[in-house]
């Protein structure tokens, strides 16, 4: 393992600068509050599948809820469940599932999704025929992570990190639902793999240096309208990427939220805050230096950890704090996954009735920062006109007497939530009191 001082120098001194942003075609900055879709998906790739349940119901729940986007997972498994053989049905009902989360008003990130490589091992993601004969021992673990470290998995990940035509087909396999899925309007791009693991930990900061930034530069030949990069999963949850990969077209940094000891049921305390606060100020440091805008694609927990409302409050505050969106994991019926926001009822439950709080989805300005604490939302931001395209609030339907102040004078009262239009010009604080 290298610990080179860029290293120690972030952990000790993160700083923020505003970013670079994720826009729209009129310059407005886009701000996504967003949920996976879905674990569910994943157990069905299991069977060949790799599909989901929802239907319109339950994507138009997602905007009345204050949601605004969707991180849509597919596989490559079941997109090319042979060499060479691409499944054209898959990629029709994904295009088909995509355009009616598009036509319901939510925006997608499209996720190549993959976990503990393969289905033989109890993941997803990669192929069977893309496995080798000597892989090694595998004896399934309790908690899935544990199973990362079995000899059979990482022999895999090793082979494909060695083997450049293998990663060649994959990244023919992204292309292919690029060129499919990225004509659906509201498509803003597409996640090139989810999770990325090296085979050997030891060497991690040497995998994200040379292995994954050398892949992440092939990738960049497909034309993608935008591309979503992860470093190492565990650089997300406070320690500092190596990652060197330098986007030469448009391209955003998207990593994972995880806190360990939340994941172990622990009860959320000063401490988890603090290490959410020094890992998100690193990660905003380091895509100001990859000169990336920033947008977690994944963070969650079991709803029954201790004070685990206080965690997606906080968690919500720290990254408006800095402008920059998120993906909740996931949208699921909890039967579905412990973590999910709906009841097996399909009703939602508290953590996505926290999570539905006001965004600004579409901001015509720059420098934003906003907060929500005791039924205020509270924004500050460098206001700018753009003709015809203002900044765009999306307040959730159930929030009720609404009350809107700008700059301290109040321009508008709503009885039930929905979206509000301002124009300005200058610094500008947007202030909205509700009630849930």
């Amino acid at each position: 393992m290298t610990f080179p001082f860029s290293w120690l120098g972030k952990f000790i001194q993160p700083k923020y600068t505003d970013m670079a942003r994720i826009r729209d075609e009129h310059d407005r900055i886009i701000l996504m509050h967003g949920v996976n879709v879905s674990n569910f998906a994943k157990q069905s790739a299991s069977n060949r599948a790799g599909l989901t349940w929802h239907t319109e119901d339950e994507y138009r729940l997602l905007l009345k809820y204050g949601f605004n986007a969707v991180r849509y997972l597919v596989f490559w498994e079941a997109l090319e469940p042979q060499k060479s053989q691409f499944d054209t049905e898959y990629l029709r009902k994904v295009a088909e599932d995509i355009t009616r989360i598009t036509s319901a008003g939510l925006l997608v990130m499209v996720d190549m999704h993959q976990d503990i490589y393969t289905q033989a091992y109890g993941g997803d993601g990669f192929p069977i025929w893309t496995m080798k004969p000597e892989g090694g021992a595998f004896v399934a673990q309790k908690y899935w992570a544990a199973n990362l470290l079995q000899p059979a998995v990482k022999n895999c990940y090793k082979n494909f990190w060695a083997d450049s035509d293998m990663q060649d087909r994959y990244i023919f396999a992204l292309d292919m639902l690029v060129r499919t899925l990225q004509v659906i309007p509201g498509v803003i791009g597409f996640d090139i793999m989810n999770e990325p693991y090296p085979h050997d930990l030891w060497k991690f900061s040497k995998f994200e240096q040379t292995i994954l930034t050398k892949f992440y530069g092939k990738v960049q030949r497909i034309g993608a309208n935008r591309l979503f990069f992860e470093p190492w999963m565990s650089t997300s949850s406070g320690i500092p990427s190596d990652l060197a990969f330098k986007p030469t077209r448009k391209a955003a940094c998207a990593p994972h939220y995880y806190d360990i000891f939340l994941d172990a049921g622990k009860p959320y305390k000063w401490f988890n805050k603090a290490l959410l606060e020094k890992a998100v100020a690193i990660k905003v440091q380091e895509a100001n230096q990859l000169g990336a805008p920033l947008v977690y694609g994944e963070f969650g927990l079991d709803p029954s950890v201790p004070r685990a409302m206080e965690f997606l409050q906080d968690f919500n505050n720290e990254l408006g704090k800095y402008g920059v969106g998120w993906f909740y994991w996931s949208y699921d019926k909890a039967c579905h996954s412990g973590f999910g926001l709906l009841d097996n009822a399909g009703k939602p439950r508290e953590n996505m009735k926290i999570l539905g709080t006001i965004c600004p989805t579409y901001i015509a300005g720059e420098k934003p920062s906003f907060f929500t604490k005791g039924g205020v939302f509270r924004m500050t931001y460098e206001a700018k006109v753009i003709e015809n395209y203002p900044t765009i609030t999306l307040i959730p339907e159930h929030f009720s007497g609404i009350i809107i102040k700008v700059n301290g004078l109040e321009v508008k009262r709503m009885d039930r939530g929905g979206t509000w239009e301002y124009s300005g010009t200058g610094p500008t604080t947007i202030e909205i009191s509700y009630t849930r």
